[in-house]
């Protein structure tokens, strides 16, 4: 589509169930009473809902390019499993306060190699939108809010 085609670059993505960072944290969070979790990993968790209305607007603004989208905001994986427990618990998806163990990336070996920083530059998204997306903290309560459990979706 050349200069009429709208590019939406986007990361840490996740949704209210299925398979995701969010949803393997709860479920680890009930099976273990410890984690380590790379915390020299940054980023912005991105929830699902703030993505999808977020494109939905800018395609009725008619927007046009490449552009970042993300929440607002910067966690390490981490400081998101953290927030993950503490949200969890305050809203019963989760037990008991699991211990999380910050680590540096070499003591989780992947497959693919993850950068150190991933924080896209936003302001071009949120000039077309009026104002930033919601800061992921917030994104992430509403979607705990909403959480399906893994065994309901089929």
């Amino acid at each position: 589509l050349g200069k009429d085609g709208l590019i939406v670059r986007t990361a840490w993505v996740y949704a209210a169930g299925g398979q995701n960072f969010v949803g393997t944290m709860l479920r680890l969070m009930e099976e273990r009473e410890h984690l380590r979790v790379v915390a020299d990993q940054i980023g912005t968790p991105t929830w699902a809902r703030t993505l999808a209305k977020s494109i939905l607007e800018m395609v009725r603004q008619n927007a046009r390019g490449t552009h970042h989208l993300t929440d607002a905001g910067v966690a390490s994986w981490y400081d998101f499993a953290v927030a993950i427990r503490d949200l969890g618990i305050e809203r019963g998806l989760i037990s008991s306060s699991v211990t999380i163990e910050p680590i540096a990336t070499d003591e989780y070996p992947t497959p693919a190699a993850r950068p150190s920083y991933s924080v896209l530059d936003k302001a071009s998204s949120f000039e077309i939108l009026g104002g930033p997306t919601p800061h992921w903290r917030e994104s992430l309560a509403r979607c705990l809010d909403s959480w399906i459990p893994s065994e309901s979706i089929q």
